[in-house]
C-alpha cells in the first residue's frame, strides 16, 4: 500500500515540477511573437506560487506517509517485545481470516457467520448492509489477495483500548462478462480493517470501504 501511495505522489511530484518547466519551453518556442512570448511571460509567473506550492505539499505527505510505515513497524515490534499478543504475523493472519469470513457471510446474507469475530456494533451496521443489500448486487468470486498489511497500533496500559488497523487490497470476479474475452470482469478493492482487544482476542469493530489519503493519515500508532 505504502509503495502504490508513494508512488503516487511521486507522480504528482513530477508533475507540479513539470509545471516550472512547461511556460519556459512554450515561450521558448514562440520567441518569434512579442504578444504569445508576453502571454507566457505571465503565465509563468501565475502558475509559478502554484506549482511550489503543490510540490512542497505532496513532498511532505509522501515523506509522512513513509514515516507512518515506519513508525508502525517500530511501534508493533515495541509492543510485541512486551506483550507477545502483538505478533505482526498473526495479525495479518486475523485480518485475512476475519476478511474471508466477512465475505461468506455477506453472499450468504447471515451475520451469524461473523457474530464470534465482530463487535456487537460493527454486527449492527453490517445487518443495515445486510437488508440494503440490492437482489442484483455483484457475486463476489475468485478473490486473490494481494496485500495486507498493519499500518497503525495503539498499545495501551489498559489492554482493554489496545486496538489496531490492518489494510488490505485485492480483486475479485464479479458477475459481468466482459463480451470482449468472456471473461468475468475483475474488480480491485482496498479496505481498512479495524480491531480491537477484547480479552485476548482482536475483534473486528469497523470495516472502511473506501480507503482514502486522509484515512491513512489520520491513523495513529501508539505504544505506552
Amino acid at each position: 500500500m505504502f509503495t502504490d501511495l508513494k508512488n503516487y505522489f511521486k507522480s504528482f511530484l513530477v508533475l507540479a515540477v513539470g509545471m516550472f518547466f512547461w511556460p519556459t519551453m512554450v515561450d521558448v518556442f514562440s520567441a518569434g511573437s512579442p504578444k504569445m512570448r508576453i502571454f507566457f511571460m505571465s503565465w509563468n509567473s501565475a502558475i509559478f506560487p502554484l506549482a511550489l506550492l503543490f510540490s512542497f505539499g505532496s513532498a511532505v505527505i509522501g515523506a509522512i506517509i513513509v514515516y507512518k510505515g515506519k513508525r508502525s513497524e517500530n511501534v508493533l515490534a515495541e509492543a510485541n517485545e512486551k506483550d507477545r499478543f502483538w505478533n505482526e504475523d498473526d495479525m495479518i493472519e486475523e485480518i485475512r481470516s476475519v476478511f474471508y469470513k466477512v465475505q461468506n457471510a455477506w453472499e450468504n446474507n447471515n451475520e451469524e457467520y461473523i457474530k464470534d469475530y465482530a463487535t456487537p456494533s460493527f454486527l449492527n451496521s453490517f445487518k443495515e448492509l445486510l437488508k440494503n443489500k440490492n437482489d442484483d448486487s455483484h457475486i463476489i468470486d475468485k478473490i486473490e489477495i494481494s496485500e495486507i498489511e498493519v499500518i497503525g497500533c495503539q498499545e495501551f496500559l489498559d489492554k482493554k483500548e489496545d486496538k489496531f488497523e490492518g489494510y488490505i487490497k485485492g480483486s475479485f470476479a464479479t458477475s459481468t462478462i466482459n463480451p470482449a474475452t468472456n471473461e468475468p470482469v475483475k474488480k480491485e478493492f482496498s479496505e481498512l480493517y479495524y480491531f480491537v482487544r477484547i480479552g485476548n482476542d482482536w475483534t473486528l469493530n469497523m470495516i472502511d470501504y473506501k480507503v482514502g489519503i486522509w484515512d491513512i493519515l489520520s491513523i495513529k500508532n501508539i505504544c505506552e
